[in-house]
């Protein structure tokens, strides 16, 4: 919705496409990485490589790469692959969207026709490991609110209102950026 707003090009799935070419890796396998635990890794990549092992340093470089390469050259939305926590927050904005954890059980229920504790199950386990990879692989912590511009709450914003907002956001971004470039004397 958002990048449908600021026509703009979404990146998530081609991310780890992208990814999977340049690493010679099973692209079903990436997709997964960023909800294994560091330890995991070696196991999950070990037999899907087609021509060598992959670390996790070899991933967080490539991932690096690849979203560096977006942001440079593109008007992007960028979803997920803790892009927010590696890409230099000077340019663009980093998002947290985000919902009580009841709310978001029901509402993968509903959007994946699966039982609430099939649901609660799968989001509590997709949290922790989520939680778990951030905080090993880049050091930090994924729910810390100092990482982002701006954080949605989806309970209280339908998506097209946490949309419209993050668009306000940026153009007063441009804008404060703008005046720092004039000075002092336009700040007003």
């Amino acid at each position: 919705m958002l990048a449908d707003l600021m026509h703009w090009k979404l990146y998530d799935k081609e991310i780890i496409d992208h990814m999977s070419k340049n690493m010679n890796v099973n692209a079903k396998a990436l997709n997964k990485v960023d909800e294994q635990t560091v330890g995991k890794i070696k196991k999950l990549f070990g037999p899907l490589s087609r021509t060598k092992q992959i670390t996790l340093q070899s991933y967080l470089k490539h991932l690096s790469e690849t979203l560096s390469f977006i942001a440079k050259n593109k008007n992007a939305v960028i979803v997920g692959r803790a892009a927010g926590l590696i890409l230099p927050r000077d340019k663009g904005l980093s998002i947290r969207v985000a919902a009580p954890f009841n709310l978001r059980c029901k509402r993968y229920a509903k959007e994946n026709s699966i039982s609430i504790e099939k649901a609660t199950s799968t989001v509590k386990k997709a949290d922790k490991d989520q939680r778990k990879f951030v905080r090993e692989s880049l050091g930090q912590d994924l729910t810390d609110s100092n990482h982002y511009d701006i954080v949605c709450n989806t309970e209280k914003l339908y998506p097209r209102s946490a949309a419209n907002l993050v668009c306000r956001v940026f153009d007063q971004r441009v804008i404060s950026e703008q005046k720092k470039k004039l000075g002092p004397l336009f700040d007003k």
